[in-house]
């Protein structure tokens, strides 16, 4: 048994949208003919609706992309995430509340679309094209977001390979592994000492600039290093409850009390010198 397969599993997490851009040939050979150049390297895209259009679209992708990366950590190459099974459901249930999120922006997007299309007719007849605009059916199935999951591979090869071979395979896919949990392991650190110098920084600066958002960071990037230990490794342990313990203090207390600041720095010093 792969104890990793145990302790997570594999997702993966796929975006689909229309993003309302169409290369235009002839725009391009207008275009260079109108400048005396040659065009025929160039493109030109052309915007089918306003920019703008697409803001709250973006703004969902951009939080879900964020939380699926906090929560997860690459395997491989191929697009596959892993995902620890202990919060498996809040997972799902964070996806799915951005799924929602995402379908109802859908709808306000598609109850605009004709609006959006007779003002391209309008104002920008020259390069207008009905035949780029799909029809509204088509337009609302290509947004969707999709979440696979799957397991873990065991390190068990079932093919008529000689035993040599085998073994050689099974050892590779281990180190594979192992690799893959060093360098999650590795980033993890990585990013709680940034956070940690980086509160460090603004708590000793004089006079201090206190941003919710650095305290935060340092929270957060401790919360995601204790979902992520799966080989529970005892430094990124350690470095992270002492955060949540030590360093998870209001940041109106540390603008208002210089003593709340040394504490911080006090404590920010002992992980930095103690585990990282």
């Amino acid at each position: 048994m792969n104890p990793l397969a145990t302790k997570a599993m594999l997702v993966r997490l796929s975006v689909h949208s229309w993003y309302g851009k169409k290369i235009d040939r002839k725009a391009a050979a207008a275009a260079a003919a109108s400048l005396q150049i040659d065009g025929s390297t160039d493109e030109y895209y052309k915007h089918l609706v306003p920019k703008q259009a697409f803001r709250e679209l973006s703004d969902i992708i951009v939080r879900l992309r964020a939380y699926h990366h906090w929560a997860t950590f690459p395997w491989f190459d191929n697009g596959l995430r892993v995902l620890p099974g202990k919060i498996f459901f809040e997972y799902r249930g964070r996806i799915d509340t951005y799924k929602n999120e995402f379908s109802e922006a859908v709808g306000r997007f598609v109850a605009d679309y004709e609006t959006y299309k007779t003002f391209a007719a309008n104002n920008r007849a020259s390069i207008y094209d009905p035949k780029d605009y799909p029809d509204v059916e088509d337009l609302r199935a290509m947004f969707r977001i999709e979440m696979n999951v799957m397991p873990i591979p065991e390190n068990d090869f079932r093919v008529d390979l000689d035993p040599q071979t085998l073994d050689e395979l099974k050892r590779q896919l281990v180190s594979d592994q192992q690799d893959v949990l060093q360098r999650n392991l590795t980033e993890l650190l990585t990013n709680l000492q940034t956070r940690i110098l980086a509160l460090k920084a603004m708590c000793i600066k004089d006079p201090p600039k206190i941003y919710d958002a650095t305290v935060a960071r340092v929270i957060d990037c401790a919360e995601m290093a204790q979902n992520l230990n799966l080989t529970n490794d005892g430094r990124l342990t350690a470095v992270a409850s002492t955060a949540l313990s030590h360093l998870n203090v209001d940041p109106n207390i540390l603008r208002a009390d210089p003593e709340a600041r040394k504490r911080v720095v006090s404590a920010c010093n002992d992980i930095l010198e103690l585990y990282l």
